[in-house]
């Protein structure tokens, strides 16, 4: 293979198109840019799915929030760890029953911090759905 032109090519002199084509080129596709490139049926179906994925997110924030008190009422407070009730017993053994009740609200407080990780997650989530509501959805048809 080569970049050789043949024998009859090399005659020829190139032409450029005629005038009168770049307007109907550019009108052509002007009308075809302007015109709706999907039918308005399937833009319906894209908003409701759009519509279903973001009802989804938002129910899911929702029963993350509702989960929490709906087991606070029908299991009670979360038991305190035994690991830490013992660390409590110690201390108040060797100081007294203040301190003792104080590390043990201290160190309840450090586990049941660690042990609930859906606030963050779920305040996440209701920030990009807030985003995504506002700054990204166009309801055009």
């Amino acid at each position: 293979m080569n970049d050789d032109l043949p024998e009859g090519f090399q005659h020829m002199m190139p032409q450029g198109a005629p005038a009168e084509l770049r307007p109907r080129a550019l009108t052509a596709v002007s009308r075809e840019l302007a015109r709706q490139s999907t039918p308005r049926w399937e833009r319906m179906v894209e908003l409701a799915v759009a519509a279903s994925l973001a009802l989804g997110v938002g129910l899911n924030v929702w029963c993350w929030r509702a989960e929490e008190g709906w087991q606070m009422r029908v299991y009670g407070p979360v038991p305190i760890p035994s690991a830490v009730a013992e660390v409590a017993r110690t201390v108040t053994s060797i100081t007294d029953s203040a301190t003792g009740e104080w590390i043990q609200r201290q160190l309840s407080s450090a586990w049941t911090s660690k042990r609930s990780t859906n606030a963050p997650r779920s305040s996440r989530y209701e920030q990009l759905l807030n985003e995504l509501t506002n700054d990204k959805v166009h309801f055009t048809l």
